[in-house]
C-alpha cells in the first residue's frame, strides 16, 4: 500500500515536490536526524526540530536540564556507563571492542555537555 500511494504520488508530482516526497519518504523510512532537527542556538534564538522556542519553553528546559543534573539517579547512570566503558575497554580483545567501550563514555559526555549547556542558559522573561 505504501508503495503504491509512494508511487502514484511521486507520478502525479512536480520536480520540486518530487524532491519534498523523496525527502520525506526517507526520513521516514530511515529515520534521519539531521542537524537542524536536534536543539541549536541560531540568531538569538534556540531552535528544536527547525522551530523556535519560546521563553516558557526554554525555561522549562533549563530547570529540567538542572533537576537531572542534580538527581542522584542522574549521578548513578554516568557513573555507571563510564565503569561500563572502562571495564569493557579493558577486557577488549579487538580494535571493534574497544572503540565500543569508549563510545560508551563518549555518550556520558556527550549528555552531560548537553545537559550543561542547557542547564546554563539564561532566564527569559515570559510574556
Amino acid at each position: 500500500m505504501r508503495r503504491w500511494l509512494l508511487r502514484v504520488l511521486l507520478l502525479k508530482a512536480g520536480e520540486q515536490e518530487r524532491q519534498e516526497i523523496l525527502s520525506q519518504a526517507i526520513e521516514t523510512i530511515f529515520n534521519t536526524i539531521g542537524k537542524d532537527d536536534i536543539l541549536k542556538q541560531e540568531n538569538g534564538a534556540l531552535l528544536f526540530k527547525g522551530n523556535a522556542l519560546n521563553a516558557q519553553q526554554v525555561n522549562a528546559l533549563r530547570v529540567e536540564a538542572n533537576g537531572i543534573l542534580k538527581s542522584k539517579m542522574w549521578a548513578i547512570l554516568v557513573y555507571d556507563l563510564k565503569y561500563e566503558g572502562n571495564k569493557k575497554e579493558d577486557e577488549a580483545v579487538t580494535l571493534f571492542q574497544l572503540e565500543s567501550a569508549k563510545l560508551l563514555k563518549y555518550l556520558a559526555h556527550i549528555m552531560l555537555k548537553r545537559l550543561n549547556e542547557v542547564a546554563s542558559l539564561p532566564q527569559l522573561p515570559e510574556a
